[in-house]
């Protein structure tokens, strides 16, 4: 729902030609993780993300908000304080200038082995909510 509002100011920002918006997917997450160097997850609240640990099933970096559950996932450095921009900016650049199987990555490694469902991970919590959605819809 908020596609056109973020547009409007990666537009403003003159900064059309950085962003690729893909919309809503449902069926390629291995092409769209494939695709990523970095997941960048700046929430300020957050209990639990999936998309963090999907990232991390496909081997994928993360750097996200020193708040909760990221906190037991993502080592210090790959961590920031999500209402300081610099803050953010500066994590990013140090982990894209990283070589690929750095030492950092090692926690992606840990991730893996921990999350359930290991690397089937993301198109089992694709079918589980697919299905739910649509016994949902025929019970309504």
């Amino acid at each position: 729902p908020d596609l056109q509002r973020l547009r409007n100011l990666v537009t403003e920002a003159g900064l059309d030609q950085k962003f690729t918006f893909l919309g809503w997917r449902k069926n390629d997450m291995a092409t769209i993780y494939s695709a990523l160097d970095v997941l960048l997850i700046p929430s300020l609240f957050e209990s639990g993300p999936l998309v963090m640990l999907e990232a991390l099933v496909y081997g994928k970096r993360v750097v996200g908000s020193d708040r909760a559950a990221m906190t037991d996932w993502l080592p210090r450095e790959n961590r920031f304080d999500p209402n300081s921009p610099k803050e953010i900016i500066d994590v990013l650049e140090n982990i894209l200038s990283l070589e690929s199987g750095s030492a950092n990555d090692l926690y992606i490694h840990d991730a893996r082995e921990r999350i359930p469902g290991k690397a089937l991970f993301g198109e089992k919590f694709y079918r589980v909510v697919r299905n739910y959605a649509e016994d949902v819809a025929i019970s309504e």
